[in-house]
């Protein structure tokens, strides 16, 4: 068991050794100098740790059409923005959705009612009960197909 523990920690040590990540400098836009294991498009960075190769600039993989924003904490305030709106729409949307989901199935019930020929009723400025004529009936059922048409889609 000693010499699997050994074996094990030697290639475990070994492959530690292989591994390593190359990292570069660069300046940025503002003048800063930067450090990272990517360096963004369109700067000449410079590689920092290594031993077998010369230290001549290398060119950042080149963007295709975009620009890197100039401080990666504003894009990604960008896209917190941009997703509580899209968010907001979406909400919006379903609950006008709701509303004239209620709005036509209102609407369609009281057409029902009028081709029936319910006695319907309206308050008078007085605060007295009146019902509709014929011709009333008809101007209500016509207004109440133009909300019909307007909110079951």
């Amino acid at each position: 068991m000693k010499m699997f523990t050994r074996i094990l920690m030697v290639l475990l040590a070994l492959g530690s050794f292989s591994v390593q990540a190359q990292a570069f400098r660069w300046v940025d836009k503002d003048g800063k100098v930067r450090y990272g294991d990517i360096p963004p498009p369109g700067v000449k960075a410079v590689p920092m740790k290594s031993a077998s190769s010369v230290s001549a600039p290398v060119a950042a993989p080149a963007a295709k059409d975009a620009k890197p924003p100039a401080d990666p904490g504003q894009a990604f305030n960008e896209r917190q923005i941009k997703a509580r709106e899209e968010t907001a729409k979406l909400e919006k949307e379903q609950v006008d959705a709701e509303v004239r989901r209620k709005h036509c199935a209102r609407s369609q019930g009281y057409l029902r009612s009028l081709e029936q020929g319910h006695r319907i009723s309206t308050t008078t400025a007085q605060g007295e009960r009146a019902f509709l004529d014929d011709t009333q009936r008809q101007a209500q059922m016509d207004e109440t197909k133009a909300e019909i048409a307007k909110n079951c889609r």
